[in-house]
């Protein structure tokens, strides 16, 4: 009996070995399983949902102009026009840019132009006579060069003139009147040569008046009252005075204008040429080529024309351009003073 019950002990341990095999296995299939399913939902919650066309949208982030497909049709043309918008307002801040470098650019080629000529000379031009009328002037004052404009006193127009010179930023001096030799046809408010020192500088007073704005003065004529020791005197007592400078239109060889510029110590400049002594477009551009010959052998010069004659600024007009290319400066005489006194320092 106790050999007969053998295998059945053995069916019974291969009955509990595979029972006990199927055990170990379930967790581990149910957990495959679990994970395929869970799997499957989150493939199915991803799956956008059929826009009613038969197509499925294609899901983008949201950018500046729209936030999803789905909007209605009138946010889509809000879009469209704000996209356009945008793309115009972002060619106008490129053009923009684009103008402001090129003006930049323009701006500094002009500067690095400016700085690098060469000047081979200095010309300050002056304009005698303004005061008589208010159209003679007009011209001048147009002129893209600096200019000295010397006005004559006591007369209708001279505070128009001088205010409309100062305006157009054209340097004023005043035009003085001066007792010449012979006839005198100088004009109100002249220095005579038996004037009293205070007589002359009173009159000095009450013409730079109706002369406003004035950093100096020039004589009117005056070939006879600028070789007198005591109206010279006078004079640049008052220049030294009031800080103004002198400029000699030497209309005799023998003025005195020199001498007492040194003894006051006051700022001087002489006259080298008269551009329209001699009438005729042509005779006043040779003298101001003769001007600007001087300028480029002594560094600077004065020349002087008249409102009265319309040619002087036709000539000027016309060779502007040309000298300023060449290395000319106009200047105004205050600031050709200045130039010659920093020579000399």
């Amino acid at each position: 009996m106790k050999k007969k019950s053998k295998p059945a002990i053995k069916k019974t341990a291969a009955n509990k070995r595979k029972r006990t095999g199927t055990r170990v296995n379930t967790p581990l299939l149910v957990l495959l399983l679990s994970g395929i399913l869970v799997l499957l939902v989150l493939i199915l919650l991803n799956i956008p949902k059929n826009n009613g066309e038969g197509n499925v949208p294609i899901s983008v982030a949201p950018d500046r102009y729209s936030m999803q497909n789905s909007i209605d049709p009138e946010s889509d043309s809000r879009a469209r026009n704000n996209r356009q918008n945008d793309r115009m307002q972002d060619a106008s801040a490129s053009q923009t840019s684009e103008e402001t470098s090129e003006n930049v650019q323009h701006r500094n080629t002009a500067l690095l132009s400016a700085t690098s000529r060469v000047i081979i000379g200095r010309i300050a031009v002056v304009i005698d006579d303004a005061g008589n009328d208010a159209v003679s002037l007009a011209p001048f004052l147009l002129f893209k060069g600096k200019l000295t404009v010397a006005v004559l006193p006591l007369l209708p127009n001279s505070k128009l003139n001088a205010e409309n010179a100062f305006k157009a930023k054209k340097e004023v001096i005043l035009h003085q009147p001066m007792q010449p030799i012979g006839e005198n046809k100088t004009g109100p408010g002249m220095i005579g040569i038996d004037a009293s020192r205070e007589q002359i500088q009173q009159l000095l007073r009450e013409n730079l008046k109706t002369v406003p704005h004035a950093s100096g003065l020039n004589n009117h004529m005056g070939s006879l009252a600028t070789q007198n020791d005591l109206v010279m005197d006078a004079v640049f007592g008052y220049c030294k005075q009031e800080n103004m400078y002198f400029l000699d239109s030497r209309t005799t060889a023998a003025t005195l204008g020199k001498a007492y510029a040194e003894k006051y110590n006051i700022s001087f400049a002489e006259r080298k040429i008269f551009l329209d002594s001699v009438p005729g477009k042509e005779n006043i551009a040779d003298s101001l080529n003769k001007g600007i010959e001087h300028a480029k052998r002594d560094g600077s010069v004065v020349v002087i024309g008249h409102v009265q004659n319309p040619e002087v600024i036709a000539v000027l007009n016309e060779q502007y351009d040309r000298l300023v290319a060449s290395g000319i400066e106009f200047v105004t005489v205050r600031e050709l003073i200045e130039y010659n006194r920093s020579r000399i320092q």
